[in-house]
Formats: structure tokens, C-alpha cells, sequence
């Protein structure tokens, strides 16, 4: 926020560039006498009344006005295949060419210094920016907020609207969850209010399993049915973690490598409990502290079943209902164990099959184990520790 008289050379610092054309450029439609001297009131914008002294916000309403006034007047151009729209052709072209072209009619963007090859050039140029951009050539943008650093600056936008902006712009009608984003607010409505008979479901072709979301499908496919000659492995820098997607290996480098000042901690209000996920406080405070109707119940809509978490339904679901035609058995690759769950499978892995194992030692006594759990147990059950 910006309300005081600046001089252009002292000070005015940002990674993005809306706000430097924004501020110094247009200087807030001002024209003072002294051009040393700039006084600040509100960030206006070009293209309607629209004022604010908030910046978010008026990333916010920059975005959607200039979207709205490019889109004005334009007719709607249909896909000849599904519902999608567009009111521009290079989005209708690259919806078709990523939804409905085979793989032998695309012509294929191919990266020089790996594998990689993409159905858009776009998609090619943001693979080589993030994957063979020589750190030192890097331009990271910075949210000045928390650690948040990204080299593209959309993605810090768009970090900003929907992690620091206090008004939510979309609102669910059925609850009290608000976003600033309207694919998070759809998949929150897919995800908890759909009925199983309203939900739009996603069949794999290979196995019975089906995704309330096409990207849910597309990662199971990617996941379980790709053959290992072809499966590209992410792996981490620092330790031996493979996975096959890029999610899992930027939660994996979070979580296990990311350096302790530079974290944001989520603490509880009412315990010691603190986390680096957002989402993993609300489970907390929703399992342990919240009490009669401000508990979100997650409901089995096949008996009276209910849980405070969703994977433990989910759980409750492979166990109970699931016929035995089509439960998705793990299976581990050294003997003849199976699971319904994938972390069962890995646990098992770990535990008897790695050469590799990670053993947890009590700083109190001789005990160890394979696992965490396992030690807090020993800790709370033979020394007392919380």
C-alpha cells in the first residue's frame, strides 16, 4: 500500500512487472509540478474507474478487466467434440490439439536436451525454463509476503490471489468456503457436494478405477499403467527419492529438504501441534478441537459410516464395499504380499525389502525402529513424551 509522497529514485521495488509500468510509468495519473516528486494515493486502472490502495487487489481486478475488455463483442468459438468454448482461436486451437488429436497426427515439440516433448511450443519453452535454465541465468520472482519463489511471474500472481488476498471473489453456495480461484472452488464443490450420480466421472480404460477430475485420471494413468521402459522418473538432487510425478517430488523437496528458516510454519491456537501444510492445520483442528456441528463429516453413501478425514473413508470404502473384482490390489514386486492401500505396499517395501533402511533411534535408550510412528509410540508409552 502505497499513500505517501516517494521519490522515483529512493525507493519503488518490485519483481513484478504490472506493478513497475503501473507505478512508474503512469504514476497513478498524476502530473505533478516537481517530477522528483510523486504523491501516492491509489492504484488506478487504465481501462475503467476502478481504484484501490490495496495491491492485490488490484492485481486482482487488473487481470479480469483487461480479460473483459479483450473479450467484449467476440463471439464464442465451439469445439466440434465436446462442450468447451473459447472466445479465442489459439485456445481452441490448443484445447483440440491437447484433447482430441491422436498422438501420430500431432506434431510433436521436442526438447534437445532430454526426452521431454510437448503438444505445444508454449509448453516446450516452460519445460526448458524450468528444467535447463542455468540457476545463475535464473530470474526468480520473490513474493515479499512468505518464501514463495517461482521463475514464471503468473505463478507469483497467481500465488498472490489465492494465498494472501483476504477477500475470497468466489464463494461456495453451499458452505462457508471461499477461493479466489474458480477451478479450486469447482473441484471443492466436485470433491464435497456432488452426489455420486450428479459427478461427471473419468474411466480408466485399463483397470475399474475412475477420477472425479480428468487431471485425477491423467495421474493414475501416468502413475499406474505406464510401463517401467517408459516411465520418467523424477528424482531428487539430494537424497535417492524417485517418483513419476512432479507434485510428489516438489512436496517430497519441501517437506524433507527445505531449509528451517525458510519455512512458514501453521500452528495450532490450541495445542503445540504445527505443520508446513496449510491443509494438514484444518485436518488437525477438524479431527482433535472441533466439537458437535463444526466438524466436517465426511459420510459413506452406501451405510452410516462417517469420518473426520477423507482418506479414512476412502479407507473405509476399499474395505467394506469395494467387490472383489474391483479392488486395486497392490502387489509387491519381491513375494507374494498385496494390499488395498499403495502407502501399506510401501511401508512393506521398506521395511523388508530395502537395503536401504532408515532406522529411528530413541535418544532416551538402546530401542530403534523402522519406523516414526513406531518411536513415538516407545516415547509416549516408556518415557512418558507427548
Amino acid at each position: 500500500m502505497c499513500k505517501v509522497k516517494q521519490n522515483i529514485s529512493s525507493g519503488f521495488e518490485t519483481d513484478l512487472s504490472i506493478l513497475r509500468k503501473q507505478h512508474v510509468e503512469t504514476l497513478h495519473r498524476i502530473k505533478p509540478e516537481n517530477p522528483e516528486d510523486y504523491t501516492v494515493q491509489t492504484y488506478l486502472c487504465n481501462n475503467c474507474n476502478f481504484d484501490t490502495y490495496f495491491v492485490l487487489k488490484f492485481l486482482q481486478h487488473t487481470k479480469t478487466c483487461l480479460q473483459n475488455k479483450q473479450s467484449r463483442g467476440r463471439k464464442w468459438l465451439k469445439c466440434d467434440k465436446c462442450n468447451y468454448k473459447s472466445k479465442y482461436s489459439n485456445a481452441l486451437r490448443g484445447h483440440q490439439i491437447t484433447n482430441h488429436l491422436k498422438d501420430d497426427e500431432i506434431q510433436w515439440h521436442h526438447c534437445d536436451k532430454c526426452a521431454y516433448k510437448a503438444k505445444q511450443k508454449r509448453y516446450l519453452k516452460i519445460h526448458v525454463h524450468v528444467h535447463h535454465m542455468d540457476e545463475k541465468n535464473t530470474k526468480w520472482y520473490k513474493c515479499q509476503q512468505c518464501p514463495y519463489k517461482t521463475k514464471f511471474e503468473f505463478y507469483l500472481t497467481s500465488h498472490l490471489n489465492t494465498t494472501h488476498l483476504v477477500s475470497k471473489r468466489y464463494k461456495c453456495d453451499q458452505c462457508s468456503y471461499g477461493t479466489n480461484s474458480s477451478s479450486h472452488l469447482k473441484k471443492h464443490k466436485i470433491h464435497k457436494h456432488l452426489r455420486e450420480n450428479e459427478i461427471q466421472w473419468y474411466k480408466c480404460e485399463s483397470c475399474p478405477y475412475k477420477a472425479k477430475t480428468k487431471p485425477g485420471l491423467r495421474d493414475h494413468q501416468s502413475t499406474v499403467h505406464v510401463q517401467d521402459k517408459d516411465v520418467k522418473w523424477r528424482k531428487c538432487d539430494h537424497c535417492a527419492f524417485k517418483t513419476k510425478q512432479m507434485k510428489n517430488l516438489k512436496l517430497h523437496m519441501f517437506n524433507k529438504h527445505s531449509n528451517e528458516n525458510e519455512i512458514v510454519w501453521f500452528e495450532c491456537e490450541k495445542c503445540p501441534y504445527k505443520t508446513k501444510h496449510k491443509f494438514s492445520l484444518k485436518m488437525h483442528v477438524n479431527s482433535y478441537h472441533l466439537t458437535g456441528s463444526e466438524i466436517t463429516w465426511f459420510r459413506c453413501d452406501k451405510c452410516s459410516y462417517k469420518a473426520k478425514r477423507q482418506f479414512t473413508l476412502r479407507n473405509h470404502v476399499n474395505a467394506v464395499h469395494l467387490n472383489e473384482e474391483d479392488i486395486k490390489w497392490h502387489q509387491c514386486d519381491h513375494c507374494n504380499y498385496k494390499t488395498k492401500h499403495s502407502k501399506n505396499l510401501k511401508t512393506h517395501a521398506k521395511t523388508l525389502h530395502s537395503s536401504e533402511t532408515k532406522w529411528h533411534y530413541c535418544d532416551k535408550c538402546s530401542h530403534k525402529t523402522k519406523y516414526s510412528s513406531g518411536l513415538k509410540r516407545h516415547l509416549k508409552t516408556q518415557h512418558g513424551s507427548e
